[in-house]
């Protein structure tokens, strides 16, 4: 049977296989569309939770400013009373600001007839009695006013560090549901915000409806939880949705901050996509017969030509031979394409030994002229050849104690400030104040440990031979910052000091190669060299692989 034949019956037989396939893709559509959702629902919940921490920082920075105020200090029933109405003037999120003494009798406030208000008997005054900071309270209906409020208490404190009275306030609860819709909710999603006792602070939609009950008994558990979660729930108005939720172990002032996703809006647009997909499957496995059937020849004889082609000139030791081939050749072409991948990547491991061979015999050198300076130095000022020796065997011990870092290293990580030691011990430089050391506490992985210590001892070289190491006045600065949680990018920094005058060299050595090109392609990042009048600075960007720290240092 002709391969054009194979190909019709092996394309019939595959059309069952195909459509399944199809509908493993919907499904995990779907599934994918199911974790977007749930991140946006624990993201819009973080959101949420993040601006009521704001408002909350707000409100007390405005009573800490109030409670420091000379009229309020000196409790002037009268200048306190002006003081407080031009200050909640201009404040739209307070419902009320009060100045209260030690009994819990309103000395001043913004309007004259809460004055001589008795609220000693509310828990959130109470509790501010026994605290020095901000004190939260929870869902509260002003005496006066009868609207829906959070209360906050904030001790006033004299100069001679006595306690004079509280200032006492209250954020609209109104106001904050109000600010919860200016954020953007999407159709059918939802914002709760509630006290630690479970009563509802903010809501939308149907702030009217909510705010003020409890929490229903089903989502309680929510609310302890020590992490932040995604749950889906029907909500209390009917809705089906994808709840993100942050619990109140998570928040700094106790509130639990639920945002919910509608089930149905979230899903329109994958379940429309599924409908569309399948029709689409239909007509490519329509299309596939009739275009496979007629162009068989040439998207299978001509690429498989090409890759023998291409394999017999590898044979023949044409390594820079590649077969071309595109995603638009099929199977056969997505088989060239790891073919090309191969070469390319034989090729730069090929490149990368001959780099790590120049490196061993650039680095051998080096340890020659150092072990030669070293020996010639030590030489001056000795008393006996005993004295001489030991110097020297000291020397000798320490430039191999820099290999067995790395070699010990294996599978374990490597600490970077031993590293940094180690390779500084080298040039007698390990306990000298000329290097300042700095950064946070950091393991390396071993690939990562051997290419920066290649630079290290390629700068530190550099430095004693012509830097800031070769006279008695320069210093040395490494310094490095702690990976980041999104990208584990992190720098490395070098810098030069009060050593000769440096120039740029007109032409550029292995060892600026190395530290500029060959370390930062090995360690996945870049790096610059600045000659500047005040010495040499070296800085690396990578985002290689570091182990987790425990602690940091200064």
């Amino acid at each position: 049977m002709r391969i054009i034949h194979r190909i019709g019956a092996v394309l019939v037989a595959g059309l069952l296989p195909v459509i399944g396939v199809e509908a493993y893709n919907s499904f995990e559509l779907h599934q994918a569309r199911r974790q977007e959702v749930q991140q946006g629902a624990l993201r819009q919940a973080s959101l949420a939770s993040s601006e009521l921490e704001r408002i909350v920082e707000g409100v007390r920075g405005v009573m800490t400013a109030v409670s420091q105020a000379p009229s309020v200090q000196s409790m002037n029933t009268e200048a306190c009373g002006q003081f407080i109405k031009g200050v909640i003037g201009h404040l739209e999120y307070l419902a009320m600001l009060r100045v209260v003494d030690n009994e819990g009798k309103v000395r001043c406030a913004s309007s004259p007839a809460e004055l001589g208000l008795d609220i000693g008997d509310r828990p959130y005054y109470k509790n501010s009695l026994t605290h020095d900071g901000l004190v939260v309270g929870e869902y509260l209906v002003g005496r006066l006013s009868h609207q829906a409020t959070l209360p906050f208490a904030l001790p006033i404190i004299a100069s001679d560090g006595t306690r004079k009275g509280t200032v006492v306030s209250s954020l609209s609860l109104e106001w904050l549901s109000k600010q919860l819709l200016l954020r953007g909710l999407p159709q059918g999603g939802s914002i709760t915000v509630a006290d630690r006792t479970g009563t509802i602070l903010a809501r939308q939609p149907l702030p009217e409806k909510f705010v003020g009950t409890r929490i229903p008994a089903a989502f309680t558990r929510q609310m302890n939880e020590k992490e932040p979660g995604v749950i889906e729930v029907t909500s209390q108005d009917g809705t089906q949705r994808v709840l993100g939720y942050i619990p109140i172990p998570r928040s700094a002032e106790g509130f639990y901050v639920s945002a919910g996703l509608s089930t149905e809006q979230s899903f329109k647009s994958v379940t429309s996509a599924s409908y569309r997909q399948a029709w689409i499957t239909a007509i490519a496995v329509l299309g596939s017969v009739i275009g496979t059937l007629g162009l068989a020849s040439l998207f299978i004889f001509k690429p498989l030509r090409q890759l023998s082609q291409t394999v017999r000139k590898w044979q023949e030791g044409d390594m820079t031979a590649r077969t071309g081939l595109t995603e638009r050749h099929g199977e056969t072409g997505e088989l060239g394409q790891e073919f090309d991948r191969t070469m390319d990547q034989l090729a730069k491991r090929d490149e990368t030994i001959n780099a790590l061979i120049r490196e061993l015999g650039h680095r051998a050198k080096n340890q020659l002229a150092l072990v030669m300076a070293f020996m010639t130095q030590l030489a001056k000022n000795r008393e006996s050849v005993a004295d001489y020796k030991a110097a020297v065997m000291d020397r000798l011990m320490a430039l191999a104690d820099s290999q067995d870092l790395l070699v010990k290293s294996g599978g374990e990580v490597v600490d970077l400030e031993d590293l940094i030691h180690t390779q500084l011990r080298v040039f007698d430089l390990g306990k000298t104040d000329r290097i300042q050391i700095d950064g946070p506490k950091q393991s390396l992985l071993p690939d990562t440990a051997r290419s920066l210590g290649m630079a290290l001892h390629e700068l530190a070289t550099n430095a004693t031979k012509y830097g800031a190491l070769s006279n008695r006045d320069g210093r040395v600065k490494i310094s490095w910052t702690a990976p980041t949680k999104a990208s584990n990018s992190w720098e490395f920094m070098w810098e030069e000091t009060g050593g000769p005058a440096v120039k740029e060299p007109v032409v550029s050595g292995f060892g600026r190669t190395l530290v500029e090109r060959i370390v930062p392609a090995q360690m996945n990042g870049s790096a610059t060299v600045s000659y500047q009048a005040k010495g040499l600075r070296w800085v690396l960007n990578c985002s290689a692989d570091v182990a987790e720290a425990e602690d940091t240092m200064g």
